[in-house]
């Protein structure tokens, strides 16, 4: 599940994060073929525990919180941590990327990060829904600052996953 089409310019989010405390909040269904169900479990991709989310931060700890966070979020939303033997209903994935782009009047080049949250069929190779969330970096942030606008853009993408998982068909 490698991201090639990121690019190396994965900066992050986490750089800065975001200013302001709105975030643009996007997502797609790969498949409406399965509905994922609260009480569904869910488990890392090994892949993505192995390179970690990639956020370029001085504090070595921030990818662990962040992963903690998504757990969090997903154990909330009724979707357990799977521990046991066999294999999880679903298969997450995380990722932090960024980009320049120009904004307003005087285009202006601003580097807008995303955090990337994507659910994978149980054998970690169907893609079946992918959520962002994009804000321009800002790099004045505290880092307490910096966790608390991850851990509103978590909670918005997770909650719409959640919305958007429980209104597609029942299928194989």
């Amino acid at each position: 599940m490698k991201r090639i089409w990121l690019g190396a310019a994965l900066l992050v989010l986490a750089a800065g994060c975001t200013h302001g405390s709105r975030f643009k909040v996007h997502e797609f269904w790969a498949t409406t073929t399965r509905a994922i169900a609260p009480g569904t479990s869910f488990a890392w991709d090994p892949e993505c525990i192995e390179r970690g989310l990639e956020t370029n931060d001085p504090d070595p700890d921030l990818d662990q919180w962040i992963r903690d966070q998504i757990v969090a979020k997903m154990v909330a939303l009724g979707y357990p941590l799977h521990t046991g033997e066999g294999r999880p209903g679903m298969v997450l994935s995380a990722y932090i990327s960024s980009k320049t782009k120009q904004v307003g009047f005087s285009r202006l080049d601003a580097v807008i990060g995303a955090l990337v949250i994507e659910v994978y069929a149980p054998d970690g190779k169907l893609l079946l829904w992918r959520g962002w969330s994009e804000s321009p970096i800002d790099y004045s942030l505290s880092p307490l600052d910096r966790q608390e606008r991850f851990k509103q853009a978590i909670a918005q993408i997770l909650q719409q996953f959640a919305d958007q998982a429980a209104m597609q068909p029942a299928g194989s």
